[in-house]
Order: structure tokens, then C-alpha cells, then sequence
């Protein structure tokens, strides 16, 4: 069918006529607009030729330019990625070295704790028969130093038995001397540390005290025993005078010589 017979039936109302319209209106677009294309694309192939032997060296130069623009930026972003690596390997060295401080001032003071308990390890009236050292060596794994927070200075904790933190009647955590010695309290074989098993009536400085009472000092104790504490007065009766000397049951205490 000739276009003109087409558009005649199309004319007409003819559905399939207009419809084939369509089509060939839609195929004509398409070839125009390839033939656009295709002129714009001779147009830029004859402005390339003919550059002059300057301009063709410009763009040579340019292009030069963007390659070594393009090897600088991948040389840069190699060397920062080395830079990374090192400054990444000394923050890592750094936070070990921070960490093994750390440790190192957490033992440091649990082992000054220890050692700051005379009345417990190593004193004169030690309620136990173990130096600082060997209690330490003895207790560690019970006693943990917990840093400070920015507004409250470290401390040394001791737990109990079963692992939980020894308290003070506020719910802090309790001075290291009484922790402790309410965990020598518990502790299953006491009476192998404790001086002379902790028997009342052995003599020994100490021995068969409370916990809250046997920690004290003597001037302590009296102070308690005179506002009528009982259990202040009989550990004062069961411990030996400063200055005297208890040989056993049978013996008198006897004064030091010139009193």
C-alpha cells in the first residue's frame, strides 16, 4: 500500500491505517535523530583534523599533564597508605606498653596493700604466721586492684570464696585489712595460718581475737572496753599486757625488771 492510499484510509478513521502512521512517524523520529548524530560526529571528526601543529601539541602536553596528575595521586595514596600502617603499628605498640604499665601499677599495689597490714602479715602482733610475701603469694588470686574512674582514686578489692567483693556495711568495698581478715575467716585450712591455730589462752599476741576486734590496735581495744564494749574487754583479758611475759598456764606474768 502507497503512502498516499495510507493516509487516505487513515483519513477515513481506517484503526489499522492510523496505527501504521504511528509506527512510520515513530521510525521516521529515530532516523533523524541518528542523522544528527551522525552529521555532529563528521563535524567533530573535521574540527580534530584540522588542528594546527600547535594546538595538537597542546593537547599532547595536557595529556601529559593528566598522566603524571594520575601517577602522583596513586604514588600518594600508596605513601599514605604506608604512613598508615605505620602509624597504626606504633598506636598498637603504644597501648601494649600502656596495658603493661597498668599491670604493673595494679601488682605494685596490691603487693603495698599487703605489705600495709602488719596487724595481719608480718607485724609484730600479726593475727597470722605468714609474711607480706607469702600471704601475697597465698591470697593473690582473691585481691584485685580496680582503677580509678577520674573521680574517685583506685582500690584494692578483696572477694570472697565465691569470687564476690567484700563489702563495708555502705556497700563500698571494705578496707583491705578487714576484707581480708574476714576472708582468712573462711578460709577452709585457717588454722594452719593463723598463730598457734588461733586457740585462745596460747599466749601468743592475737590469737583467738574476732575479726573486728583482733584487727584493732591496743589503744583501740581499750578505748572500746572502757565505754563497756564485752567483746573489746575479753579480747584485752585474753591477750598479754605489753611488757609482760606469759610461760604458759602454770606461770605467773611476771613485770619486766626495775618496775
Amino acid at each position: 500500500m502507497s503512502l498516499k492510499d495510507l493516509i487516505k484510509k487513515a483519513a477515513d478513521g481506517d484503526a489499522e491505517a492510523l496505527s501504521e502512521l504511528e509506527k512510520l512517524g515513530e521510525r521516521t523520529s529515530y532516523l533523524e535523530g541518528e542523522l544528527e548524530k551522525a552529521i555532529k560526529a563528521r563535524d567533530k571528526a573535521k574540527g580534530s583534523a584540522g588542528l594546527s601543529a600547535q594546538e595538537r601539541d597542546e593537547l599532547e602536553a595536557l595529556k601529559a599533564k593528566a598522566a603524571e596528575a594520575d601517577e602522583a595521586k596513586l604514588k600518594a595514596e600508596g605513601d599514605w597508605r604506608a604512613l598508615e600502617g605505620k602509624l597504626t603499628d606504633k598506636i598498637a605498640k603504644a597501648e601494649a606498653k600502656a596495658s603493661e604499665a597498668a599491670q604493673r601499677y595494679a601488682d605494685q599495689a596490691v603487693e603495698m596493700a599487703f605489705h600495709g597490714a602488719p596487724e595481719l602479715f608480718g607485724g609484730p602482733q600479726a593475727r597470722t604466721i605468714l609474711t607480706p610475701d607469702f600471704a601475697l603469694a597465698g591470697f593473690r588470686q582473691h585481691v584485685q586492684y580496680t582503677p580509678g574512674d577520674g573521680q574517685r582514686h583506685g582500690s584494692v578489692v578483696v572477694r570472697d570464696l565465691k569470687g564476690d567483693p567484700i563489702l563495708a556495711a555502705d556497700g563500698t568495698p571494705a578496707p583491705f585489712a578487714e576484707a581480708m581478715a574476714r576472708l582468712i575467716d573462711t578460709w577452709p585450712t585457717k588454722q594452719h595460718i593463723l598463730r598457734n591455730g588461733g586457740k585462745a589462752g596460747s599466749g601468743s599476741p592475737g590469737a583467738g581475737t574476732s575479726t573486728d576486734h583482733g584487727t584493732l590496735t591496743r589503744s583501740a581495744l581499750v578505748a572500746k572496753a572502757q565505754s563497756g564494749d564485752r567483746e573489746a574487754i575479753a579480747t584485752l583479758k585474753a591477750s598479754p599486757v605489753p611488757g609482760q611475759v606469759q610461760s604458759g598456764p602454770g606461770f605467773a606474768r611476771l613485770q619486766p625488771s626495775g618496775k
